[in-house]
């Protein structure tokens, strides 16, 4: 069984019927020092700091396609139902 970080990946996968990357660790602290580099013209675009990044791990979906849209679909209905239900 996957723990809690690999089985939000992989029902991410799923619901975008793509890949999803996990990053390592101190993935904040590359973000922020990513930003700031970019900020001093270390790197000239978004893109280049994209060659840099490394995956620990690739998932992909599992689920398909119609399966996935059928979660999407109850998805998006309860997320209507909370709307009105916050309202209220």
């Amino acid at each position: 069984m996957p723990g809690a970080a690999a089985a939000l990946a992989y029902t991410h996968s799923d619901a975008l019927q793509g890949m999803v990357a996990k990053l390592g660790d101190g993935v904040t602290a590359f973000g922020a020092a990513f930003l700031a580099g970019l900020a001093c013209g270390v790197w000239e675009s978004v893109d280049d700091i994209a060659l840099l990044r490394q995956s620990d791990r690739i998932f992909k979906p599992e689920m398909d396609a119609e399966q996935a849209k059928q979660y999407h679909d109850n998805w998006l209905r309860a997320v209507g139902r909370a709307e009105k239900w916050s309202q209220e």
